[in-house]
């Protein structure tokens, strides 16, 4: 089971730097790729007031120099001066509609503001164009990291290797994405590949340092849980629940190690810390099932229904065709006298398996507390008719046609 706690980190992007002309006179046009050619100088050496001021002038003698805008929409985005860079940017795409380039840099930009969706469009854009740009892959992956769509990041960083397989960055970036998806073996691979590229990438070792150890911790983990589960069937519960304990120290992200010696307090009648073990494995995985009906079996032990009936309630909206939960929430409105709740559970129940006796049983004593003495004979009746033997089902009849008079 996977350590879910680690924070693996990201590489930096890039942005491109392009040196076209545009086509005024030719004076205009020699002096303006001067400016322009010192506005990369100046980025280079960081100097970004300098750059922005060079592709400015660079600018206003080629009013159409559409790589002048790009690069000054980066040296802008370097500033946080983002609303300045988008403009450069839809300025550099309306003087050229196919500069993959200029979509890439304004996906960035959007990415630094937090637009997922913008940014999503833009490098869908970049690819559109050029099918091959390996950095807009990895950019838009990106993307989908952020949004913790690890399905898509993989596939975007994926392509972006296909494309260029040499970039260690990338391998890297694909490992956090196993990582988070619990796959560490293609985790490993990844970082170890990256550090194939290139040995110096501090990332990728304390990635790769991080998962290995994830990993030891994995098989410990899944030693105790199942000694654990071996201690249980012999019918050892305090071994049993010091397994599951040292297995949630070793991972304490585990809801099912959480749910799994909850059950085991509930068994020794410990019912306040298997609640609160419950708690936990519904935190980390709020779609647990079985946690909340083992919690709500928890509270109906300790006498408090009515918070049982919440947790039947959703378990059935995890999966509202389980029906143990619904007898299970059948049971716990009877027990706080919601009567017609509890046959609407009971007939559910009774239409998917007509063959079960208690469903007939449980309904005909809702039937009963409301006075609905026929409809409840009729219940006790069916309850027999499936298990003669049925003791509660004998005695209720039996009450209910003394009620009747029969």
């Amino acid at each position: 089971m996977k350590i879910l706690c680690k924070i693996l980190i990201f590489s930096v992007l890039t942005a491109f730097l392009f040196s076209c002309a545009g086509t005024p006179a030719r004076s205009d046009r020699e002096e303006a790729i001067a400016y322009f050619e010192r506005g990369i100088a100046a980025y280079n050496e960081g100097d970004m007031e300098s750059s922005i001021r060079y592709y400015s002038m660079a600018i206003e003698l080629n009013p159409n120099y559409a790589d002048a805008y790009n690069n000054r929409g980066i040296a802008y985005r370097f500033t946080d001066d983002f609303e300045s860079a988008l403009s450069d940017y839809a300025s550099a795409i309306r003087i050229n509609g196919a500069f993959a380039i200029a979509y890439n840099n304004r996906g960035l930009t959007y990415l630094r503001m937090e637009d997922h969706p913008n940014a999503i469009a833009d490098f869908s854009e970049a690819v559109r164009i050029n099918p091959e740009y390996f950095l807009a892959f990895r950019n838009r992956g990106n993307v989908y990291f952020d949004m913790e769509d690890y399905n898509s990041a993989i596939r975007d960083y994926t392509e972006s290797l296909r494309i260029n397989p040499a970039q260690a960055d990338v391998h890297n970036d694909r490992g956090v994405a196993y990582d988070r998806m619990g796959d560490l073996i293609n985790a490993v691979l990844d970082f170890q590949s990256a550090l194939e590229i290139n040995p110096e990438h501090e990332l990728a070792a304390a990635n790769l340092d991080i998962v290995l150890n994830e990993l030891s911790n994995d098989v410990n983990f899944q030693f105790q849980h199942n000694r654990g589960l071996e201690y249980f069937n012999e019918g050892d519960i305090d071994r049993a629940i010091q397994s599951f304990s040292e297995a949630i120290r070793m991972n304490p992200f585990s809801s099912i190690a959480h749910n799994d010696r909850g059950y085991l307090y509930s068994l020794t009648g410990d019912y306040y810390r298997a609640i609160l073990d419950y708690n936990e494995a519904i935190k980390l995985n709020p779609d647990y099932l079985l946690a909340y009906n083992n919690r709500g079996i928890a509270y109906a032990d300790i006498g408090d229904h009515g918070q049982a009936a919440l947790d039947y309630t959703q378990a059935l909206r995890v999966d509202p065709d389980n029906l143990a939960s619904r007898l299970y929430r059948g049971l716990a409105y009877l027990n706080v006298e919601n009567f017609p709740a509890a046959i609407e559970d009971f007939t559910i129940i009774i239409r998917h398996r007509p063959d079960l006796a208690e469903p007939f049983n449980n309904r005909g004593h809702a039937y009963f507390q409301l006075g609905e003495f026929e409809r409840a004979l009729s219940d006790f009746e069916s309850t027999l008719n499936i298990d003669p033997e049925h003791e509660h089902a004998l005695r209720n009849l039996d009450i209910t046609r003394r009620r009747l008079g029969l």
